[in-house]
């Protein structure tokens, strides 16, 4: 705040004049122009970063920077690598004595990386009004259109409208695993009114002509070793109505839910490459070919409890069956040879689902009592963790679905206990009251901190963490590591 007072008797004439200096501009937005005021033999830094402009720069591949020298005369420096570009240590420079200073840079044979930040500096010769322009050029795969997407995240649904056959819709997913595991992609389309298509590109806008992956009975699957597979990117997905000419006539709606999941690869008859891991109560979206076999496990906890698991097909998408073993691994035979079992098949099961009464082949269940898995599997009767690695058990409900008919089908699969262990309720009606606990350590855990400590029987420990560092806005994850044995449970 300026304020000007006047302390004499009658008027008096002011002359006012604010000058401001902008030193640190920060990140700048390639889409915007700035204006600034340099002194003579002062440098300004600026910083392009991809973080800060990221539809733009990691698309492009040719980059202007043109500094307008409004009143006095400026020079420009940049560079991919130096922070504070200088006119002895740059990689581009203009220092013309005309008004305008311009440098382009531009990728080459791969000599720039837009994916990284690009520096520059003003340099005044003298006082200086300067305006900073960019222009740039995408790369010949960029497609604006892909901004459009709505993204869809692992394992999960959107349901969507379309009112009429003029409309579409273009969806994105993005594999958090991709190039760390081999998973197969999927993208299914429950129909629920009138019929849809749909096709999918890798990092591009997909084009029916351009692609060869489209949609077999509301389906695409995209397996790790398929072509189609890639590393380090986007899959795009274009949906549309599939109607005739003669459906014009009348207003149709098309309405369904849109599936993206990705699952550990299938097998055929032989043993299993690789478990998906299922927690209690999750619903798990799957896809089974033909004969393949589609490998779930559970892993025991509490051996008293009963689970029940569960299929329900997704209708229209073939009908799946599933089979179930108990397997319990770490253990060693009489000759000191692994005893492992595998995952249950046709011709090799314990259990196997059979139809829910009233719901003929659409959805099967099956119960599983503490005794009956305990009688099939005899040594996981309790269960011991040690992160130690000697003697390792471990047991767990091993669940394959299969297609039946040799088809193709999508499901849903759960699995889900229907009581309560007594010994958790009585532990829990047991423990000492809020007042007596003690937070270890007595302040607050920073992020990725581990503490070594131990609980007593009947007892709580508590801690606090606090999410003090502001950068940190995505999900928080808390880990516990048992790094003893602690007998049942």
């Amino acid at each position: 705040m300026i304020v000007v007072k006047n302390q004499h008797s009658g008027g008096r004439s002011v002359s006012l004049m604010v000058n401001a200096e902008f030193n640190d501009p920060g990140d700048v937005l390639l889409h915007k122009d700035y204006k600034n005021v340099i002194q003579q033999g002062q440098y300004v830094p600026y910083e392009i970063n991809p973080s800060a402009n990221p539809k733009i720069q990691p698309y492009i591949n040719k980059l202007k920077i043109t500094l307008h020298s409004l009143l006095g005369d400026a020079d420009l420096f940049a560079s991919h690598t130096q922070s504070n570009p200088t006119n002895d240590n740059c990689d581009w420079k203009s220092r013309l004595i005309e008004p305008i200073d311009q440098v382009v840079i531009e990728n080459l044979g791969g000599q720039v990386n837009f994916d990284r930040p690009i520096y520059f500096s003003v340099y005044g010769n003298s006082y200086s009004e300067v305006k900073i322009v960019f222009e740039y050029t995408y790369a010949p795969y960029y497609d604006a259109e892909l901004d459009k997407a709505v993204a869809i995240a692992d394992n999960s649904s959107i349901y969507t409208n379309i009112p009429d056959e003029y409309g579409e819709r273009l969806y994105s997913f993005t594999p958090w695993w991709s190039g760390k595991e081999n998973r197969t992609a999927v993208f299914l389309a429950d129909v629920l009114v009138n019929k849809v298509f749909f096709y999918s590109r890798w990092n591009a806008y997909p084009k029916h002509f351009y692609t060869s992956k489209h949609d077999f009975n509301d389906t695409i699957a995209i397996y790790g070793n398929d072509e189609g597979n890639h590393h380090n990117g986007t899959y795009y997905v274009r949906l549309r109505p599939d109607f005739a000419l003669y459906d014009l006539l009348s207003a149709r709606q098309y309405i369904y839910n849109m599936f993206a999941f990705s699952q550990t690869p299938a097998t055929w008859e032989t043993k299993e490459l690789a478990y998906e891991n299922m927690e209690l109560g999750e619903t798990y979206v799957g896809f089974a070919n033909q004969s393949r076999y589609q490998d779930y496990r559970y892993m025991q906890i509490d051996m008293r409890a009963t689970y029940v698991i569960t299929t329900k097909r997704i209708p229209g998408l073939g009908t799946p069956q599933f089979y179930v073993a108990l397997v319990d691994r770490g253990y060693r035979d009489n000759n000191g040879a692994p005893d492992d079992g595998d995952a249950p098949r046709q011709n090799s099961y314990a259990y196997r689902g059979v139809p829910t009464p009233g719901r003929n082949t659409s959805r099967s269940n099956l119960t599983l009592t503490a005794s009956e898995r305990s009688g099939r599997s005899p040594r996981c009767t309790t269960v011991q963790h040690s992160a130690q690695g000697n003697n390792r058990q471990a047991c767990f409900v091993a669940i394959s679905v299969q297609c039946r008919g040799l088809k193709q089908c999508a499901y849903q699969l759960k699995i889900d206990r229907t009581d309560v262990d007594m010994s958790v309720k009585q532990y829990a009606t047991a423990s000492t009251s809020s007042s007596t606990r003690v937070y270890k350590p007595p302040g607050t855990i920073l992020a990725s901190d581990y503490m070594n400590g131990r609980i007593d029987t009947l007892n709580e420990v508590k801690y606090y963490y606090f999410p003090i560092d502001y950068k940190v806005m995505t999900e928080a994850v808390i880990l516990l590591n048992k790094t003893q044995i602690y007998g049942t449970g």
